[in-house]
């Protein structure tokens, strides 16, 4: 059943009180009118419990702007939304149109730093959010009495002579609930074995991060990147207020319960005391890595949780130290993240007893 405004209604129940199921959620695709992405396909998704988001089907169907009850959970950079062509691939370039969202992926050849291999250049995060998706398709599917709305494309990243890896995308959201479920398959379509990283940046900011907002995570280990990131070790789990600091990144070994990773991060003074957070649970098998970067900054405010299959080294020194992933020609590799707003003492508490033990 479909759970709305604190009652649960059947399909037949919840048609016979709508016109159409558009007037308490849904999807609605749109094109940017104006502006630097003028012309760039959205897809916008309202799951009917407050929470909202936006997908750019342009942009290799990630996540851009995002919503609780009117409240903002994705952090946003100073650029905006970007089309493709605008991406800027030599060196630390990627920046120029990294507009934050939700969810930004990176790969599917290169993440991490820029490098050089066998003659190639590979900057920053690799190229894929600058791929725009082919199939793209979407829909509001009744399964009996509950209600799926979903978004699913294919995002191919190719190069004569050199990688054909195609990425298939699954996003659901049920109706009336505050969650996304991401699901992805690789695929290398190519005729020779080729490397393939992919890194998940889901970045949070304010209200949701504040001084005070905790992450909560099955910490078995904590490695800052450099020293400016080992100076603030002790207080890498907590956001401070926003001044004038540079960015720390942290590399965290973490724990699995079932197959499962869950995180979850936390400002409990929202919801007038209640508290309002975030918990990210993915597959460790696939994603055994994971990275926090915390930018206290001002004007770039902003907690990223970042799971991946491997280091973030670059290719060439994941190569040099026997760690890159690879994938034999015609073999495939899923991966699978589930997004939850946890709304709430009882839903924050329940989270956090989970991670804990």
């Amino acid at each position: 059943m479909v759970e709305l405004y604190g009652q649960r209604y059947t399909r037949k129940q919840l048609m016979r009180r709508v016109g159409q199921l558009s007037q308490v959620g849904g999807l609605r695709p749109f094109t940017f009118a104006e502006g630097p992405a003028r012309g760039t396909l959205g897809v916008e998704v309202r799951s009917g419990s407050g929470f909202n988001y936006t997908v750019l089907a342009d942009r290799g169907l990630d996540l851009s702007l995002a919503e609780y009850r009117g409240m903002p959970i994705a952090w946003r950079s100073c650029v905006g939304d970007q089309p493709p062509a605008f991406f800027e691939p030599e060196g630390v370039r990627w920046l120029r149109t990294f507009g934050g969202g939700l969810l930004t992926t990176c790969g599917l050849d290169s993440t991490g730093p820029p490098s050089e291999e066998q003659g190639r250049q590979f900057g920053l995060h690799g190229r894929y959010s600058a791929l725009p998706a082919e199939r793209v398709k979407w829909d509001e599917c009744w399964q009996g009495n509950s209600c799926i709305l979903e978004i699913e494309g294919r995002v191919r990243q190719s190069a004569v002579f050199g990688e054909n890896l195609v990425l298939s995308r699954r996003l659901e959201t049920p109706l009336g609930e505050s969650r996304i479920r991401l699901r992805d398959r690789v695929e290398n379509a190519g005729s020779e074995e080729q490397p393939q990283l992919i890194l998940y940046h889901w970045n949070f900011g304010f209200p949701l991060v504040d001084e005070g907002t905790r992450l909560f995570a099955p910490v078995q280990a904590i490695v800052p990147r450099d020293d400016e990131s080992a100076r603030g070790l002790k207080r890498a789990m907590v956001a401070e207020p926003p001044a004038r600091r540079p960015e720390q990144c942290y590399f965290y070994s973490l724990a699995s319960r079932r197959g499962w990773t869950e995180v979850a991060l936390v400002n409990e003074r929202l919801n007038g005391g209640a508290g309002l957070g975030v918990l990210l649970r993915y597959r460790a098998a696939t994603l055994p890595h994971f990275t926090q970067w915390k930018c206290m900054a001002e004007g770039t405010y902003v907690i990223g949780l970042e799971p991946s299959n491997a280091e973030l080294l670059g290719r060439a020194e994941a190569r040099r130290q026997g760690k890159l992933p690879t994938l034999r020609p015609g073999a495939s590799v899923e991966y699978e993240i589930e997004l939850e707003v946890l709304d709430g003492k009882k839903a924050i508490a329940e989270a956090v007893r989970r991670i804990r033990e």
